[in-house]
């Protein structure tokens, strides 16, 4: 029976700040209960007995009193499974809540990590040699694509021009075999 008290006494100082920080935390207390409760009832009830022993091996053969041992191991071990199995829900539940509650942390960690870093005068800078020298790059890209325009303008006049004289030049050429 101390045993199963030291236990209860164990889950209770680990899972009491935590579960009375939270407004389920009663609840989770209140399950606690129940489930030892109940495995202490059951122990009343319907003690078990470790498998491959009989009802003559709780006794001593000398002194003829209980041995209790092996009987206080099977329901602290109830009482622990029972215990475990009734926390388990709440327990998955808290850890969810904690999860979510950590990713809002991590957005707002981010996004005050993001503000200071856009308020510090030396990344200030940087952005805005960046800023710069991509507003270079596109006019530099704008002055280039304007001069292949015109040379490619240039060109196509040429080649007109080239055009004419070739026609000029072979018309001359008909007229002469002609005459």
């Amino acid at each position: 029976m101390r045993g199963l008290i030291f236990i209860l006494c164990l889950l209770f100082l680990f899972t009491g700040p935590a579960a009375l920080a939270r407004p389920d935390g009663k609840q989770i207390m209140h399950d606690l209960l129940q489930a030892g409760l109940q495995a202490v009832e059951e122990n009343t009830r319907h003690p078990q007995q470790p498998v491959g022993e009989s009802t003559e091996d709780t006794t001593d053969g000398s002194t003829g009193q209980d041995v209790p041992a092996p009987q206080r191991t099977s329901s602290t071990a109830m009482l622990v499974r029972a215990v475990r199995d009734s926390l388990q829900p709440a327990l998955e539940s808290l850890k969810e809540q904690y999860k979510e509650e950590g990713k809002v942390y991590v957005r707002q960690l981010g996004d005050l990590l993001a503000e200071r870093i856009a308020h510090n005068p030396r990344i200030q800078a940087t952005l805005t040699l960046i800023k710069t020298l991509c507003w270079v790059l596109v006019i530099y890209l704008i002055i280039v694509s304007l001069a292949l325009l015109v040379s490619m303008g240039r060109l196509r006049r040429n080649d007109r021009e080239i055009l004419r004289l070739l026609r000029e030049i072979r018309d001359a050429q008909q007229n002469t075999e002609r005459d």
